[in-house]
């Protein structure tokens, strides 16, 4: 948990803390822009390596939970709230608890981040890390959710139930989300390849054409749910 300063901590305190930050910002200042930019293209390798070794759990995430977004869409049950509002809650059956289970299987599979050290890494390589961690963290934490307001019962509580199944239109729109933030990745890598010499500069250590492959992947076509949820929840 961040620590605050209080407002009249000793002048020394204050400098003693201060004196990383600044020693930090001198040093960056002192990096030659040539090594800047070779540092950028060894991270954009190392991130389009670690894409490329995760297209298989991805994979298999992207599969099951195309196979359960029908199911989902169709057995979201628009009611009336005891308020009067709206609420769209889950309709279970066997084969949506079937299809459940797999699709929260194949997330957990899924890292957390993109590669070790993946907070360390600079310019673009960043982005697509932060884009991997942002549809990684959204689609495990929605289908876990979705799986457990699915199986909620009695013994877990009125306000509980209440709770999961009250939410399930945020699970649904986190689930899309999250498939949404893994088709821009492909786009992102290409552009960056691009801008930072593409063939010329990377070579054999990363070429056109693996590039091209990777974005094939990570793109709408091959990773976006549909229908969008959204008409489904406005009709509640």
């Amino acid at each position: 948990m961040r620590q605050l300063i209080p407002a009249a901590a000793p002048r020394a305190l204050l400098a003693a803390l201060s004196l990383p930050i600044a020693l930090a910002g001198c040093s960056s200042l002192r990096v030659p822009k040539a090594a800047a930019v070779h540092e950028r293209r060894i991270d954009l390798q190392r991130a389009a390596d670690a894409l490329i070794a995760l297209e298989r759990p991805l994979a298999a995430e992207i599969a099951a939970s195309r196979s359960l977004w029908p199911l989902i869409d169709h057995g979201l049950l628009r009611r009336l709230h005891r308020s009067r509002r709206p609420r769209v809650e889950l309709r279970s059956d066997a084969t949506l608890a079937r299809r459940l289970d797999a699709a929260e299987g194949a997330a957990r599979q899924l890292p957390a981040q993109l590669l070790a050290g993946a907070e360390e890494l600079t310019g673009p390589a960043s982005g697509l890390a932060g884009l991997y961690a942002l549809a990684s963290g959204l689609a495990t934490h929605s289908l876990e959710a979705l799986a457990a307001a699915e199986r909620v019962g009695p013994s877990a509580g009125e306000a509980t139930a209440s709770y999961l199944r009250g939410n399930v239109n945020m699970y649904v729109a986190d689930l899309y989300d999250a498939h949404f933030d893994l088709s821009y990745i492909g786009k992102a890598l290409r552009d960056a390849y691009r801008r930072m010499g593409g063939q010329r500069t990377f070579g054999a250590r990363l070429s056109a054409a693996e590039v091209a492959r990777i974005a094939r992947f990570y793109s709408p076509a091959n990773t976006r749910l549909r229908p969008h949820p959204w008409q489904s929840f406005a009709s509640a």
